[in-house]
């Protein structure tokens, strides 16, 4: 590796934070052939990613930005967007807070610079000082000024693109270690109607969502129609995950009919006793799952519904008393 110098042609990379920007400076470097070795000729950043990757993990998360071709976004700031478009705030949305935030922060530096002019004018003629003359602050957007920016939607939009695609695989594999005892699924044909349409035809009809049982989304697909054989591969894989993460697999119709069956049960204690709070359906539903993993199983894997029953109960409610010959 031979070190070129410092960068001329961007001086730096203008990173946007929350309401600041700052600027990443790096030198070039190219790797030439030497007398023992051949070199590529390839010549790039000391940021550059394959150069991050050779880092230790905890060191290369350090690095404060998202880098783009010519500029970056603060990571802090990334997360928020990040997670604030999990909640419905657009990438315009994003834009004009960014844009309050940054043109307020240069609001702030213009008052200051101007109660510093105050304070100095107070002492020259205290101390009988001829009065100089000053500049006026600059316009938040004079480039050889204040230079401030914010970014537009467009480039919101783009860049948590490309990050969510820089993260899939860490999303894929937290979604792949997810529990699978009870499967839900629907088709929304809400969010197809924003999809692109070739040649006028509609390419997807409807987005598929499957959760388990505390509501997690264990697999997600857009399909061209509500036919099963679109998502059977995905099954398959969500169920040889569950098999190679060591979770038990989704439970069978009998299973559900006894959750089901427990639950009314529940309810209709609630309706002749007075019972505690802690007996609902999500109580239930985990202290059910717990119950599948090791209790009320015979040796052929056959639940033994009755018996489950019963410790289901007296699990929720130590007090309650059975009368002999009911479970």
């Amino acid at each position: 590796m031979t070190i070129k110098g410092w960068n001329t042609d961007p001086v730096a990379c203008h990173v946007v934070g929350l309401n600041h920007v700052y600027y990443i400076m790096t030198q070039h470097i190219q790797c030439k052939a030497t007398g023992s070795s051949d070199g590529c000729g390839k010549s790039m950043n000391l940021y550059d990613p394959s150069i991050l990757d050779q880092l230790e993990p905890g060191l290369a998360a350090s690095f404060p930005a998202f880098l783009t071709h010519r500029s970056g976004i603060d990571k802090t700031l990334l997360t928020m967007i990040r997670l604030g478009i999990a909640h419905c705030l657009s990438a315009s949305s994003w834009s004009k807070i960014m844009c309050e935030l940054n043109v307020c922060e240069h609001d702030i530096c213009e008052v200051q610079y101007l109660y510093a002019i105050q304070k100095e004018k107070k002492m020259a003629a205290q101390f009988d000082i001829a009065e100089k003359s000053y500049i006026p602050f600059s316009e938040f957007k004079d480039k050889d000024g204040y230079a401030g920016f914010y970014p537009s939607c467009w480039y919101i939009n783009n860049v948590y693109m490309d990050y969510m695609e820089h993260i899939r695989p860490i999303l894929d594999q937290y979604m792949a270690v997810l529990t699978g005892y009870v499967i839900k699924w629907d088709h929304s044909f809400k969010l197809s109607k924003y999809l692109m349409k070739l040649d006028g035809v509609v390419t997807f009809a409807a987005l598929f969502t499957l959760v388990n049982e505390i509501e997690q989304i264990r697999y997600q697909a857009f399909v061209p129609t509500k036919s099963l054989s679109h998502i059977r591969a995905g099954l398959e894989a969500m169920v040889k995950s569950l098999k190679d993460h060591g979770l038990a697999e989704p439970v069978s119709d009998s299973l559900i009919l006894l959750l089901v069956m427990l639950g009314h049960l529940c309810n209709a204690f609630h309706h002749w006793q007075k019972m505690p709070p802690q007996c609902n359906w999500m109580n239930l539903l985990q202290l059910y799952t717990r119950i599948f993993q090791r209790k009320h199983v015979s040796q052929n894997g056959v639940h033994q519904p009755f018996q489950l029953i019963r410790y289901s109960m007296l699990q929720l409610m130590p007090g309650l008393h059975f009368r002999s010959g009911m479970c």
